[in-house]
């Protein structure tokens, strides 16, 4: 398989997938592609392209993370305001001053955090926008705690299977 084909072919199975910020299905007509890393801390924009750095997600939250760090629910600071896909699922709290998102407990925390790894060793210079990918004081939970979950969906083992056809 060519690897345009096949990205193709994996790209439409993501919509058998869950929104990667609450676990629920995502009809297709209300899916999006989520950079785990924001494209903005890419050097390169095919970088942030990257398989292993896209997940499934709903448009309205994607929209609303923008290039927000990602921080821990349970450490969430005051001020924040919740945030609800087009289907009405909490996914998480945006902290605006802050420039956090607070993704819900229910989010697939492996896939994020095994995600942000891979990146980080694929292209050590995000190591140096750590701060900014990841709310400081959550930077250690997120990359050493929440990679020891299980995937809760089967869009992370597709994922892997393809980009292995597809190096």
């Amino acid at each position: 398989m060519r690897h345009s084909h096949s990205f193709t072919w994996y790209r439409h199975q993501i919509y058998r997938f869950r929104n990667v910020y609450h676990s629920q299905p995502l009809p297709p007509q209300q899916y999006s592609c989520e950079h785990i890393i924001p494209k903005s801390f890419f050097r390169q924009r095919h970088h942030a392209n990257d398989p292993m750095n896209l997940a499934p997600c709903d448009l309205k939250t994607n929209i609303r993370r923008s290039n927000f760090a990602l921080g821990n629910i349970e450490n969430m600071m005051e001020g924040g305001r919740p945030i609800y896909d087009t289907l009405d699922q909490y996914t998480g709290h945006l902290h605006t001053t802050q420039r956090i998102f607070y993704p819900s407990l229910e989010c697939d925390r492996g896939l994020i955090s095994r995600s942000i790894l891979f990146m980080i060793e694929k292209y050590p210079y995000l190591y140096d926008d750590l701060p900014l990918i990841l709310s400081p004081p959550d930077t250690e939970e997120i990359l050493d705690g929440w990679r020891l979950y299980p995937s809760t969906t089967d869009f992370e083992d597709h994922r892997n299977f393809w980009v292995g056809i597809i190096k």
